[in-house]
């Protein structure tokens, strides 16, 4: 019994290697075939893409996601992709040129442990920012989708931190309704908009902030 569990054991860790290295790595090792579209929007500027091992970048405190990566995520997106294979249309991941750390791409970093994936790299496109702030704000962009499997959307406290640490660069309410709308109208319904939107025009209240009208 032992031996038959330690053979199925076996077996499931030698599929589970072979969907990463055989079947999938020249999607990962080549850019031409990768057609997921990358929205820098004013952020940031275009520099390369190109495949990447993990051990070469750093993992940034994405300020997108102020809980952290989430370990259940984490191992959702790899039982997707070692069920489904790795598609040419999977989100690269983001990485800041000049420092070479993560902007997004946390979790299928977490994915790619030795555990789960055993993968040493994934697709990769490289940008430079123009400043912190649209560092911060590229985050929150990439993060603007529904969540599933793959991704998980923008929280309402991280972008809410963001809009009141930065409330220098925002005029009048329209203007923050705007960025809210821009920043997670794909992972956020109208509503959880309209009570952040309350939230941040409280804080403004609350706190004399005479530069928005």
């Amino acid at each position: 019994t032992l031996f038959v569990k330690l053979l199925v054991t076996f077996n499931s860790l030698s599929f589970h290697i072979m969907t990463i290295s055989t079947q999938n790595f020249s999607i990962l090792q080549t850019p031409e075939l990768w057609t997921h579209e990358v929205d820098l929007g004013f952020d940031a500027v275009f520099v390369e893409k190109k495949y990447f091992k993990w051990n070469d970048v750093k993992k940034y405190d994405n300020i997108a996601r102020k809980n952290g990566t989430n370990q259940g995520k984490v191992e959702e997106l790899a039982d997707f992709i070692i069920q489904n294979g790795i598609d040419s249309n999977l989100p690269p991941v983001v990485i800041d040129y000049d420092t070479n750390e993560i902007l997004t791409g946390g979790h299928r970093k977490d994915a790619c442990r030795k555990d789960l994936l055993d993968c040493e790299g994934w697709m990769g496109v490289f940008v430079k920012c123009h400043d912190e702030f649209h560092r911060q704000q590229l985050c929150f962009r990439l993060n603007n989708h529904q969540s599933n499997y793959i991704q998980t959307g923008n929280d309402t406290e991280s972008l809410f931190l963001f809009l009141i640490n930065n409330i220098e660069h925002f005029k009048t309410e329209d203007e923050i309704k705007d960025k809210i709308k821009e920043l997670s109208n794909n992972c956020m319904t109208r509503k959880t908009q309209k009570v952040l939107l309350d939230k941040v025009t409280a804080h403004i209240n609350n706190k004399g902030i005479t530069g928005v009208k």
